[in-house]
């Protein structure tokens, strides 16, 4: 069948590809297709400008970055049950993700149960339907959970609002019960000491960027 590695493997085929999605490489045979394919996941200048690396935000369950527009347009792969695709419900989109978050993991396909990456980053899986993480590009950490209200929504619908992206780091953080708001109050879910540790991190950016 076919293999998928991440990029730290150092494969070649679709890690080579990808890499040529990630520089905006016009000369690589297939270019378009590839950000076809993955327009979903993986942002490129054509949909996303180029300035999409610094719009990224993550997934407040898996970790799954995008930029706010493909959280719009296509929710999250892992986590169907987070954002409806398709509908521009910001206050969602905004309370489903964060802009907290640190370092950069990118996978070029599904990865196997026994992934040594896997079993360190997601050892409880995602919620996708493989119970793998897809394609796309994982924060290392993320640093605020939930908001209480949609914990509390999840938790009615029998599914587990538990972050399932482990780092040390943000696992503390995330010991919190959530904040009461969106993601609009990212800089207001860590404490004075920890926002200056963390200013980097922190998206301040309009919607009307979104766009």
């Amino acid at each position: 069948g076919d293999e998928h590695y991440a990029p730290d493997l150092d494969p070649e085929g679709i890690a080579e590809a990808l890499e040529a999605l990630e520089k905006e490489d016009a000369g690589f045979e297939g270019l378009e297709e590839l950000e076809e394919e993955y327009k979903n996941v993986i942002p490129n200048a054509k949909q996303d400008g180029r300035n999409w690396n610094s719009k990224l935000r993550a997934c407040c369950i898996c970790g799954l970055m995008k930029t706010p527009r493909m959280w719009l347009d296509y929710g999250c792969e892992n986590c169907p049950f987070l954002m409806q695709p398709g509908v521009d419900d910001l206050d969602r989109m905004e309370a489903c993700t964060t802009a907290l978050h640190e370092g950069q993991i990118w996978l070029t396909g599904i990865l196997g149960a026994e992934s040594e990456l896997v079993k360190e980053k997601w050892p409880r899986g995602t919620c996708s339907p493989s119970g793998l993480p897809v394609t796309g590009i994982y924060c290392i950490g993320f640093f605020r959970p939930l908001p209480k209200k949609i914990q509390g929504e999840l938790e009615a619908r029998g599914i587990d609002p538990t972050p399932r992206l482990w780092n040390k780091g943000s696992a503390e953080v995330l010991g919190m019960q959530g904040t009461d708001e969106g993601d609009n109050s990212d800089s207001e879910a860590l404490s004075e000491e920890e926002n200056s540790d963390l200013d980097g991190f922190i998206d301040t950016r309009e919607r009307d960027e979104y766009g």
